[in-house]
């Protein structure tokens, strides 16, 4: 069974104030609980239950531990003296003041419950908006972009077929110019003989008197060392390779396994190293 605690109080016409000597416990196992009407204070193992005289701003209450001393302020809802702290009337008078007290503030809680969770949807639909917004902000500046392009290539179109149509335009002038000259010069006397009109199809008939004849096909075959393994030449592999034909040669030889068709040795390390040998002797023959 807890233990009532011991406090002193104090007033003005605005506030009420009490301290409670916490007698060395600990801060965390400090509990404070007020209503309009009630102020609860547990620290294990006190207990500190007080039905007020009168009604008090839970709101704005505080409480503050300093020098081991909880002192907790009241503001009063009406400026008065109470000239007492507790409220004194019979036990069912006590328990119908603090059971309404309670219930006031379940409902207190209740609104501020809504009203946060009404602020907390609409600052998420706040939220949305905003990026709906910036959504749309950017698609439309994605679509100038497009336009622009599209405006770009469709002007850049239209110059270069201006300009194909200008230079077909000219060129069959030019086409039409020169059979007219040709007319002309064949139908009056000159000294030299007329010049033929046709020169694209004579420089066509050049440049295709001109290429060479297309070349024969040509099969050609390749014929590579024989290998004594299954697997992959590898460079990190030939010196090991190497030392095993060599130590294995007289045995591939039986097998023919380092002949060639004609029965010519074709063993490349076998050939290395007799070349090897053949220098070093020849080196040796040439100091003597």
């Amino acid at each position: 069974m807890p233990i009532n605690g011991e406090y002193t109080w104090s007033e003005t016409t605005d506030k009420i104030e009490i301290s409670i000597p916490l007698k060395g416990v600990s801060v965390k196992k400090v509990d404070v609980f007020t209503t309009s009407k009630q102020v609860k204070v547990s620290y294990s193992p006190f207990l500190l239950d007080l039905t007020l005289y009168n009604d008090i701003d839970e709101d704005r209450s505080r409480a503050v531990l300093k020098n081991g001393t909880l002192k907790i302020s009241l503001p009063k809802k009406d400026a008065e003296h109470w000239n007492q702290l507790e409220f004194k009337g019979t036990k069912q008078e006590i328990q119908q003041r603090r059971a309404a007290a309670l219930k006031e503030r379940e409902e207190k809680v209740k609104r501020q419950d809504e009203h946060l969770a009404s602020k907390k949807v609409e600052e998420e639909r706040r939220l949305t908006r905003q990026h709906m917004a910036l959504e749309e902000r950017e698609r439309q500046r994605i679509d100038d972009i497009k336009a622009a392009e599209k405006e770009k290539a469709e002007e850049a179109m239209h110059k270069t077929f201006a300009a194909k149509t200008k230079a077909n335009e000219i060129e069959k002038k030019k086409k039409s110019d020169g059979v007219d000259d040709c007319e002309v010069s064949t139908n009056t006397k000159q000294e030299h003989p007329p010049q033929d009109c046709s020169d694209s199809d004579v420089a066509d008939e050049i440049e295709e008197d001109a290429l060479p004849p297309p070349r024969t096909a040509v099969q050609t075959s390749f014929t590579h060392t024989p290998r004594l393994f299954k697997t992959p030449s590898r460079e990190s592999t030939v010196k090991q390779e190497k030392e095993f034909i060599l130590k294995n040669r007289d045995k591939n030889l039986k097998k023919n396994a380092l002949l060639n068709d004609d029965g010519i040795d074709v063993d490349p390390a076998w050939l290395n190293s007799v070349n090897s040998k053949v220098e070093k002797s020849i080196a040796n023959a040439r100091k003597d």
